[in-house]
């Protein structure tokens, strides 16, 4: 493959480029056999800019992009030589994702692309970065080496690069403290260190330097001590910070005068940070997403939010220590909620009679509710992918007859008391993948009200009062893995065709 781009080179073939590509299918055949793909199979016709993968300038006349995802599905290593890029002078985005890179031969040619803009090396296998950090490069715009397994400090040769505007370090093993170069690289708007080791305390001079940062992603680190949302307070670009799970004692406070936010973020993401109180200024700086889970909240849900309107499209203050009824009217409040987390505190009463009828995902699982699952939940939300309300004290029936959840995919409804039969109203469900209704009151024969579900992936009825026979019909649902009915009054022998169904087989 490299050596067939290398004939067909960035710039108006000549004569002699012809004669070479002629007889490269060889070389081409060889790379293709090493990447075991059907990718490459076009590239024998003679317009290079018709290659899969390949992008040229409008006129056809220059190669300005490269881009291979996941093709390399060999286990070994794979070094490619870089010199082999080289010829392509107008190289603008070079993006080989998903190949189990392991490094480059010859790194230093990547110099010779004086036009790169955008490097790609994400989720392959490199483990070394010496011979990645090749110094200074003007040209460079984006450089994401995020899911790979590079080990070590943050490199000073990266903080050559001035003009880089993005940087994506993350899921790799790097650790120590940041470098202080990096309150050098102004020109930043995007920089994701996550799911690192870095440790230390948190580097707020530096991140305070970064005028221009956009993005701000420092989550799932080993960052230490306690600090202010004040030190971000100037950035007026900044639309996301994720600063999760690290060892941070978060002060969210920030109305002072010295501290008032300048920013208007799109996304707060605080989980795990011992944030123990909610500001009104959250609600009034942050346009769509709020992640709290985690943390040390009190009190009742209402005076956290009381007289708040907020657009906020997700809310997640799962597993605090909140307590108390949630407000009937919750679907004026967060009108545009589409994903709304409330598992794991201690919230009881009956459920609210309204929700956002545009949620998406709705968990209220690990509380202390009761009473019955009402109505609009059943039957208004046709958008709801993910339905939660497990491990509360809910009572009644689960379904009536002309519940319409037509897009759910994820039912947990276990550790209950709910009661009745199997609710027939899913079979309208026809992308469920999971179904958790064990450990409650439901009882019937399931060969009367279990429907066929083609997508179900995980079926659990354990710990109930179901009786009569197996049904048959669970032999048509292929894609099923896992089928618990433990605990019932089922009775009977256990359908032949059974053993037919090759997706039970271990």
């Amino acid at each position: 493959f490299l050596l067939v781009l290398h004939t067909c080179a960035s710039l108006v073939p000549k004569p002699r480029v012809l004669r070479r590509r002629k007889s490269s299918s060889s070389p081409n055949q060889r790379f293709h056999e090493q990447l075991k793909s059907s990718a490459f199979s076009n590239w024998y016709v003679e317009e290079c800019c018709d290659w899969e993968g390949v992008m040229c300038d409008p006129s056809h006349t220059r190669i300005q992009r490269i881009f291979f995802p996941h093709l390399r599905s060999a286990s070994e290593p794979w070094f490619p030589n870089a010199t082999l890029f080289a010829e392509f002078k107008d190289l603008q985005e070079l993006e080989l994702p998903g190949n189990h890179i392991g490094g480059f031969i010859s790194i230093h040619a990547f110099r010779e692309l004086k036009h790169l803009r955008k490097l790609n090396l994400r989720d392959n296998s490199i483990q070394n970065g010496s011979n990645l950090w090749w110094g200074k490069y003007l040209s460079l715009y984006n450089l994401d080496l995020s899911g790979n397994n590079l080990q070590g400090n943050f490199p000073d040769s990266l903080c050559a690069n001035l003009f880089l505007k993005e940087l994506i370090l993350s899921r790799n093993n790097l650790f120590g403290s940041i470098n202080s170069c990096l309150g050098n690289m102004v020109s930043l708007r995007l920089l994701d260190l996550s799911e690192n080791q870095f440790n230390g305390s948190f580097p707020s001079l530096l991140i305070s330097n970064l005028t221009n940062i956009e993005s701000l992603v420092l989550s799932s680190n080993e960052f230490q001590g306690m600090i202010s949302l004040c030190v971000f307070a100037n950035l007026s670009r900044l639309s996301e910070l994720d600063i999760s799970f690290n060892h941070l004692e978060v002060e969210t406070e920030m109305m002072s005068p010295s501290c008032s936010p300048s920013f208007r973020l799109s996304t707060l993401s605080l989980g795990g940070c011992n944030v123990k109180k909610i500001y009104p200024w959250m609600f009034h700086n942050i346009t769509s997403e709020l992640w709290l889970s985690d943390n040390n909240l009190t009190g009742p849900f209402i005076s956290n939010f009381q007289n708040i309107t907020s657009k906020l499209t997700i809310l997640d203050i799962s597993d605090n220590f909140l307590r108390g009824t949630l407000p009937e009217d919750i679907n004026l409040n967060f009108s545009e909620l589409r994903h709304l987390d409330l598992s794991g505190n201690s919230f009881n009463g009956n459920l609210p009679m309204f929700f956002s009828d545009q949620l998406q995902m709705l968990d209220l699982s690990n509380n202390q509710f009761q009473g019955e699952i009402p109505y609009s939940i059943k039957s208004n939300m046709s958008c709801l992918l993910y339905l939660g309300l497990s491990q509360n004290n809910l009572t009644g029936d689960l379904f009536p007859k002309n519940s319409s959840l037509p897009n759910l995919r994820w039912l947990h409804l276990n550790n209950n008391r709910l009661s009745g039969t199997f609710p027939y109203a899913l079979s309208k469900s026809m992308e469920l993948r999971i179904i958790d209704i064990q450990n409650n009151e439901l009882s019937g024969e399931l060969s009367s009200y279990l429907p066929v579900l083609p997508k179900l992936n995980i079926l659990i009825l354990r710990g109930n009062q179901f009786e009569g026979q197996l049904p048959v019909k669970i032999c048509q649902m292929r894609d099923l893995h896992l089928l618990d009915l433990s605990e019932n009054d089922l009775s009977g022998d256990i359908p032949d065709c059974v053993d037919n169904v090759t997706s039970w087989l271990g």
